[in-house]
């Protein structure tokens, strides 16, 4: 897969939503995308930060075939930068979500996370979800610095990132 491993990862990112994601027209359901990631929920594999159409935000992945979900208790702020970051260390059987630096939830896992074989995609899920000819399911925001590695990041280097990252500066628009 990659070259990525499935015993120790840190993935990041930085993103700015403008809207959440509409993926179901009409209704009020609470549906989700991903912002960036391998997931592929047919094959069970892989991982993704993801986006729902209320303005949750979690980590989910695959570790020996089974879902794991780690989500954020509130709403991702639109128009401002957030930093994401999510580590996977089979060694001590822990993964873990930030969000802008602070820890947001931790799982005990046992086993491997399943990395899949799917491309990593950045913007969209794997799954197309179309009204007529317009995609539904894909993130509008700005996406910035995604970073995946084969070591396990530090909360203290997590939160130095979060802090000391240079970002592009998000200004409102000319009307």
């Amino acid at each position: 897969y990659y070259g990525f491993s499935n015993e120790q990862l840190t993935m990041q990112l930085w993103c700015a939503v403008e809207t959440y994601p509409m993926v179901v027209l009409d209704i009020a359901k609470d549906e989700w995308t991903d912002i960036c990631g391998t997931l592929d929920e047919t094959a069970r594999t892989g991982w993704a930060f993801r986006l729902s159409s209320q303005g949750r935000v979690s980590f989910v992945c695959y570790s020996n075939y089974i879902r794991q979900n780690i989500e954020f208790s509130g709403r991702m702020p639109k128009y401002e930068w957030v930093h994401l970051a999510a580590t996977f260390d089979a060694e001590a059987r822990k993964l873990a979500f930030y969000l802008n630096g602070e820890k947001v939830g931790e799982k005990n896992l046992n086993g491997m996370l399943d990395a899949g074989v799917s491309p990593l995609l950045i913007g969209k899920s794997k799954k197309d979800v179309f009204a007529g000819k317009c995609l539904l399911n894909t993130f509008n925001g700005i996406i910035d610095e995604v970073k995946v590695e084969n070591t396990i990041l530090s909360s203290a280097a997590i939160q130095s990132v979060a802090q000391t990252s240079q970002v592009p500066n998000l200004t409102d628009r000319d009307t």
